[in-house]
């Protein structure tokens, strides 16, 4: 009976897959391959301003517009008779600098490109005289910031 046992145990043994041992990867990937989502490299960007707001007070009319994002059908219909619109961009700051009346910043991850709707929102304010700009990182977007705001205040007339 043991014998008998032993075999089909052995004849199970073969007739089962094996499952290949898991490799443990020892190197990481490298920094420049990993697209951090929009919403980590924007967080990094509101991070930054708040400690730039000690030389440029003006900083605090920077804000963000949460438009992305998935919403219940009934809660979407809420925001857009809110005035929620599609397409408008990630961050703008309500500053006039070098010549323009404000600042429009799109947030797009490495390798995405803005969507028409947002493209046609970036043009519209350009049009109304906004700097518009498409960051692809953190550090692009408080580029972009840094020399807005050493631009020499844009003189409206009253």
């Amino acid at each position: 009976m043991l014998a008998m046992t032993t075999s089909r145990l052995a004849d199970l043994l073969r007739t089962t897959k094996r499952k290949r041992p898991r490799v443990l990867r020892l190197t990481a990937p490298s920094p420049d391959n990993i697209a951090r989502p929009e919403r980590v490299e924007q967080a990094a960007v509101f991070t930054w301003a708040g400690h730039a707001m000690r030389q440029w007070p003006e900083l605090r009319l920077l804000f963000a517009v949460p438009n992305g994002g998935y919403r219940l059908p009934r809660e979407a219909s809420m925001l857009v008779a809110q005035g929620v619109r599609s397409g408008v961009p990630d961050m703008l700051l309500a500053v006039a600098r070098g010549g323009f009346m404000a600042l429009a910043i799109e947030m797009k991850t490495k390798g995405k490109k803005p969507t028409d709707l947002q493209q046609a929102w970036l043009t519209a304010l350009a049009e109304q005289g906004w700097k518009t700009e498409v960051c692809y990182s953190a550090t692009e977007a408080i580029e972009v910031l840094r020399a807005y705001m050493q631009a020499a205040p844009t003189r409206l007339a009253a």
